[in-house]
């Protein structure tokens, strides 16, 4: 037999998922295949005289997507992009701009994605503020994962051209403050699309030692 709280619990858990409108953007068809993504916005209907009050969610990044579905229009079967993750997705790279520079076929197998999917900074909400991350799918929406290192704010990426490889930009907060700012350092790195093996540092610590060195002999003040 349920207790009291948690029927009332389940009772608000409900309450709660019925104030919500789910809100699809529009269609966008993956080539010519049979695929179409929808990116998913979600609002909550509240009171309106009291309406921060009477909310249940937090507020979330209104120039981000909460997850993406895919529908293959030949089976009518569908899939979310994650479904244990919590993210918000600042954007979804279609590869156009790859096409018109290299033409590269290869890079048409896969969807590169932006987004933050951990609270860097620890106020408990995802936003813009946070670190972002670069994912990687496929064209149906699988084989989704994160492509730049963990705990590096992602700046910058690149596909290089006839490789299967990403170079990357990404800053590491040096200072500890919980946010990237100019102070913070910058570090290549490179990833493979094909494998799963983690993004790695271009450069060791010796050889990023020996750089520091160089700069100091040529650029160290004369007093």
């Amino acid at each position: 037999m349920q207790s009291p709280d948690s029927t009332n619990h389940a009772q608000n858990s409900v309450q709660a998922i019925e104030k919500l409108t789910i809100q699809f953007e529009d269609a966008i068809q993956l080539d010519s295949s049979s695929y179409v993504m929808f990116p998913l916005l979600m609002n909550e209907k509240a009171n309106e005289e009291n309406f921060i009050d009477s909310r249940t969610y937090k507020d979330t990044d209104r120039l981000g997507y909460w997850n993406i579905i895919f529908y293959n229009t030949e089976t009518d079967t569908f899939h979310l992009l994650d479904e244990k993750k919590k993210m918000l997705i600042h954007t979804f790279d279609m590869n156009e701009k790859v096409y018109r520079e290299y033409e590269a076929v290869f890079h048409k197998q896969y969807i590169f994605y932006t987004i933050t999917s951990f609270d860097s900074n620890g106020d408990k909400i995802l936003n813009e503020k946070d670190f972002i991350y670069l994912y990687v799918s496929d064209r149906a929406g699988k084989k989704f994962r994160q492509l730049s290192p963990s705990n590096y704010h992602l700046s910058s990426w690149k596909v290089m051209k006839g490789h299967d490889k990403i170079v990357m930009l990404v800053s590491k907060d040096s200072n500890n403050n919980k946010k990237i700012d100019a102070l913070d350092e910058v570090i290549p790195f490179v990833a493979s699309i094909k494998d799963t093996l983690p993004a790695r540092e271009l450069f060791d610590a010796k050889e990023k030692n020996d750089i520091k060195k160089l700069f100091d002999r040529d650029w160290k003040r004369i007093k």
